[in-house]
């Protein structure tokens, strides 16, 4: 529970969705991991009390994310047909083909549109600058990046008809009223249908668009786009210079003779457009690395060349629909294929060497999808024009039997139930904003679990959350920063506080946290808002420098004097991690990537080192490992490295992994290794080879040199794996290739039996409406049986009918423990979470006391003894433990 109040911290910028990964807590840095398959290398970048990252998705306005940004999936089509505002009833907007449900390399399953998502680049800062493609096959209307494609740079707003034209390609209609504008009062502006959207003429003439997802976007007498802000409050806009003055942080438009010219974040930080006609033909960001790309005669999108020099490229062989997406290639390697029938609705999509091969059939209102397995499942909508989605239905297999899926919605359209594979059932109730109000989980059911929201009167964030008698409650400043975080429970409020500054630009200086013990962290930002101190509450001080000019880490200092430093590429992925000691002794790791961005290669300074490659389908095929760096790699017979391969099937499941010894079988000098074309092992040995007989290392598509290390192969044990039409592991086989184990399903995808061929013995399971363990029955027939309530487990009974019971808060902490084996033990916790004092069967009370970071400072156990740790003594101990003394002395 601690972790929670740190975790914080890192969502108070911005809304963020409320999270608790620990990887959040108290701010710090970040380690993505790049690459778009197999193994991937860090990717670093630094925040603390911010968070709002958004990385997955663009935010303000984009694919939907962890960070927020406009929902593609839950845009504004008959979210709602009238209002309990008070205000006019409104027309609903057209039905459309559902857009959530996907299928394959994606396919849109209802309308068989093809979509493709592509995220060239993004920043690191909060609110990041960003460039995002995406494709619609059925989008036949020209954008920045020509036919089918949609981006950020395409938003417009058509003001004769009230229509948005979003990043996402979709479209959305507002409807004149007369209502009360948040913080501007009450005049004509436009709405959608579920109110979620709001357009209004400022008085300066610009038009002020409040987007569902808390976005103020400002657009000119043309249409253009201005300028966009995060912020509970519109911007101030000055009637005679049009100056627009935002109350959070916000992107700015230029334009150079209509076209978009530049895009500059709050903290100075920009991107730069090119054009060729009127497409973009590069984008530079703020380190001066260029995006650039090219056209076909036609027009179309013909490829993307990333700043590393790696290429994307996209292909159109269709005759018949000469826009339609039919493939993309990386390097100079096909990757996907997609197909059409003559009603321009894709039939199938598959990867290289025809893995992953989805097809689809369309009936009037259904359309089935085929996977590469050959199992079908069969979706029914309400109508012709497949908007709402009835029910799922899925082919029986001989593991799991024929299931359905089914969905039904309100009269706004809006879903009102979803029943599961096992016929368990949600329902969802809406508030007076079309917001939901309370969700009920196994509706109908015993173990029916209810979970209510409260949301903020003018943002579209939920304010209070209650489930199983916890209640969350959530307060924001005028920049939609967290400014209270509280839990209520058991009678008691537990209160995390946030106190913020900022730099005339808007963008952070530091932030306070003061958890519910009162004790404060800290962290402080430049004015760019990279995270250069952080103090926690403690006093230890963490430092971070050496950013480069769009936001990647330098170097990270800890309190003990030690420090970790990084090198980046020009796509912002680590190609070295330096770690320091405060001695000045220095260890590192490199990062090698491939031209699709995966990681080929890393090398540590001792000589440890590994090497992956992928197949054309892009799957992770081989693992190498130096097992000895002492062998003299130039000896004919060492034993110099280890390898794990992998084989798949047609829907991507690994079905069999080989461990072997690789030993050099011939060597030949190659010279400067960095002369000649790279190729897996260049960092192993002094070439590159091949394995005999005819198993080919060098898989990156660079040629086989004539020295080099040549390697023969020992195979040492091979694992087979089996799976259900449906993608369900089945059954097991070991190196001997006797049949070890074998699984079957429920229809939600619930282990229900697993059986162990070398001793036939079979486990079985079954589970609550929530999908609960609540039995296990062994092959002896003997039952242990497993409770639950909202809190969780709270009881198991073994085979002979002993019980173990535990008894919890609302905060879901184990409060009594009753076993037949300890007998029954009781714990408090203090408003931090963390455990205060407990007490045995023997009635013996220990008690627990921390330090102002939460670190254990003694356990006294009475008459047991008393346990000491010591922290953060002597050189180089900032930060660490340094002495324990035990009960015992």
């Amino acid at each position: 529970m601690k972790d929670k109040y740190y975790v914080l911290a890192a969502l108070a910028l911005g809304g963020m969705t409320l999270s608790t990964n620990a990887e959040a807590a108290g701010g710090g840095c970040r380690v993505s991991w790049t690459g778009e398959s197999g193994h991937q290398a860090p990717s670093v970048t630094c925040w603390g009390g911010d968070g709002n990252w958004g990385s997955d998705g663009w935010y303000g306005g984009g694919w939907y994310g962890g960070g927020g940004g406009w929902d593609s999936t839950q845009q504004d089509w008959n979210s709602g047909g009238g209002s309990d505002w008070g205000y006019d009833t409104l027309p609903t907007e057209p039905e459309k083909p559902d857009p959530c449900t996907k299928a394959g390399n994606p396919i849109l399953v209802a309308s068989g549109t093809k979509v493709e998502f592509e995220n060239d680049f993004t920043g690191s800062e909060h609110f990041p600058l960003a460039v995002l493609r995406s494709y619609s096959s059925s989008k036949d209307n020209a954008g920045a990046f020509g036919i089918g494609w949609s981006s950020l740079f395409d938003k417009k707003l058509d003001l004769t008809a009230k229509t948005v034209f979003r990043e996402d390609g979709q479209s959305l209609t507002l409807h004149e009223t007369t209502f009360d504008i948040p913080h501007v009062g009450w005049k004509t502006g436009w709405v959608s249908s579920s109110w979620k959207n709001y357009l209004y003429q400022d008085a300066s003439g610009l038009w002020i668009l409040k987007t569902e997802n808390d976005r103020y976007e400002v657009y000119n007498a043309q249409g253009q786009l201005l300028h966009v802000s995060v912020s509970e409050r519109p911007p101030q806009i000055n009637a005679s210079s049009l100056v627009i003055t935002p109350y959070g942080v916000s992107h700015s438009y230029s334009y150079v003779n209509n076209k978009l010219s530049s895009i500059t974040h709050s903290n100075g930080r920009k991107l730069t457009f090119s054009w060729s006609g009127d497409r973009i033909s590069s984008i530079q960001n703020n380190a001066g690395y260029q995006y650039s790309y090219s056209y076909q005669t036609n027009g179309m999108l013909n490829s993307v060349t990333f700043p590393d020099g790696a290429t994307k490229s996209y292909h159109y062989e269709d005759s018949r629909f000469p826009t339609f997406l039919t493939g993309v290639t990386k390097g100079n390697k096909r990757f996907s294929y997609f197909s059409y029938d003559s009603a321009g609705r894709a039939i199938e999509s598959k990867h290289a060497e025809d893995t992953k091969k989805n097809r689809f059939a369309f009936g009037t209102d259904t359309t089935t999808v085929t996977n590469p397995l050959g199992h079908k499942t069969t979706y029914f909508y309400d109508s012709a024009i497949k908007s709402k989605l009835k029910r799922v239905e899925k082919e029986g297999t001989a593991y799991c039997a024929a299931s359905a899926q089914a969905t039904t919605y309100n009269n706004n359209g809006q879903k009102e139930t979803e029943t599961d594979w096992n016929n368990k059932v949600t329902r969802y109730f809406y508030g007076e904003k079309n917001q939901v109000a309370l969700q009920i989980k196994a509706y109908g059911e015993p173990e029916a679990l209810t979970t209510s929201f409260t949301w903020h009167p003018t943002l579209n964030k939920v304010t209070e959350k209650t489930v199983a008698g916890l209640t969350e409650r959530f307060s924001y400043d005028e920049k939609q920063n967290l400014l209270t975080y509280e839990t209520a429970a058991n009678g008691q409020t537990y209160t995390t506080t946030y106190t913020y500054s900022y730099h005339s630009n808007n963008v952070l200086s530091q932030v306070a946290v003061t958890a519910p013990n009162q004790r404060v962290s800290t962290f402080a930002y430049d004015s760019a808002g990279n995270l250069i101190k952080s103090t926690d509450a403690s006093g230890l001080v963490t430092l971070y420098s050496g950013y480069n000019s769009i936001g990647h880490v330098g170097k990270i200092t800890y309190p003990d004097g030690t420090a970790t430093k990084y090198t980046y590429d020009p796509r912002g992925r680590v190609t070295k991690e330096e770690t320091v000691s405060a001695g000045g002794k220095t260890a590192s790791v490199t990062y090698k990537y491939d031209y699709k961005g995966d990681l080929i290669k890393t090398e540590h300074s001792s000589g440890q080192a590994a090497a992956y490659s992928y197949d054309a389908a892009g799957r992770l095929a081989t693992e190498n490992y130096r097992i000895a760096t002492a062998v003299d790699i130039t000896t004919v017979g060492s034993h110099a490295l280890a390898r794990k391969s992998y084989d798949y099937d047609l829907m991507g499941n690994i079905k069999n992994t080989t461990l072997s010894d690789l030993y050099v079988s011939s060597y030949t000098n190659c010279g400067d290794i960095m002369s000649g074309p790279p190729g897996m092992y260049s960092a192993f040995s002094g070439g590159t080879g091949s394995i005999t007989p005819g198993d080919p290392l060098d898989t990156i598509g660079d040629p086989i040199p004539s020295c080099g290390t040549f390697y023969g192969r020992t195979d040492r044990a091979t694992f087979n794996y089996f799976y259900d039409a449906a993608g369900h592991l089945v059954a097991i086989r070991n190196h001997a290739n006797q049949l070890t184990h074998t699984y079957t399903y429920d229809g939600n995808g619930n282990k229900l039996s697993e059986t162990d061929i070398q001793t036939n013995t079979t486990t079985q399971f079954a589970y609550d409406a929530l999908g609960r363990l609540i039995r296990q029955t062994d092959a002896a027939g003997k039952v242990t049986t497993f409770s639950h309530d909202a809190k969780g487990l709270n009881q198991v009974q073994d085979a002979r009918l002993n019980s173990t019971v535990n008894s919890k808060n609302d905060r879901a902490q184990l409060e009594l423990l009753t076993s037949p084996d300890s007998g029954q033990s009781s714990f408090n916790y203090d408003e931090m979470g963390l455990l205060s004092n407990s007490t045995d069967a023997r009635g013996i009370t220990t008690t627990y006391d921390y330090d102002a970071a939460g670190r254990m400072n003694y356990k006294n156990s009475g008459v047991m003894g008393l346990a000491l740790w010591t922290y953060d003594e002597g050189a180089y101990a900032k930060g660490k433990l340094n002495k324990v003394n035990n009960d015992s002395g």
